[in-house]
């Protein structure tokens, strides 16, 4: 009897043991994860967002034909490296660039902080350019990419939501090429100053913003010259 105990016993620490030895491990555990290297340029978006100082966009009001010139006075282009720090993402290093531009409108006579967002590895979600463009203490996500028709992303009480992509957009006698608009519910700076309004952004490659409409209002800003400095 004693014996078949110690047998049975026997049996039993082997199994568990087998178990154990084939068990498949985890990576994250024991720290043997392959290094996960993740690199981000702008790439597209950078031919919408860069614009070096001394560029600048100037905009007529569609109902009382007042000139809004935008002006680029200062302009930074930087790569930032992040590693993750939790367990399952300290393998994980994501290198990516960002853009900070500040903009002089004269209709405003105030600036506009223009800044793409910093990434952070440790939320593990697909890598994007998200731009929120601020005035003083108000701000809007207004521009992201890639740019996916129907996508929506949310910033403070507003959501900004992709609504077209055009391959050619005509504003008065001029040509804008890969236009992509998007549309903000809440916008709390693009009434110019006003209070919050529903804007649509459109965002010409190689120039950058080059329409706005104020939807309550039907009123729109139009680009009518520009000069982009590389």
């Amino acid at each position: 009897m004693k014996n078949g105990y110690v047998k049975t016993l026997a049996i039993g620490c082997l199994a568990i043991l087998f178990y154990n030895g084939c068990k498949p491990k985890d990576c994250h555990e024991d720290g043997t994860c392959a290094e996960d290297y993740r690199r981000m340029p702008l790439g597209e978006a950078k031919d919408y967002l860069y614009a070096l100082p001394g560029s600048y966009w100037i905009y007529k009001n569609s109902a009382t034909g007042e000139l809004d010139t935008q002006t680029c006075t200062g302009f930074l282009l930087d790569t930032v490296i992040e590693r993750g720090t939790l367990k399952n993402t300290k393998h994980i290093t994501v290198e990516y660039e960002r853009i900070n531009r500040v903009i002089y409108s004269s209709f405003n006579k105030s600036e506009f902080y223009d800044e793409t967002g910093f990434y952070n590895p440790n939320a593990i979600r697909p890598l994007k350019t998200i731009m929120s463009r601020y005035l003083g203490a108000r701000s809007n996500l207004v521009f992201f990419n890639p740019f996916v028709v129907g996508e929506k992303m949310a910033s403070a009480a507003s959501y900004t939501k992709c609504v077209s992509l055009d391959s050619i957009l005509n504003i008065n006698t001029d040509k804008f090429y890969m236009v992509v608009s998007f549309d903000i519910d809440i916008d709390f700076i693009g009434a110019m100053g006003e209070p919050p309004t529903s804007t649509i952004y459109y965002w010409g490659t190689n120039v950058g913003l080059i329409k706005k409409i104020d939807k309550i209002k039907n009123i729109s800003w139009s680009l009518i010259n520009y000069k982009i400095i590389k």
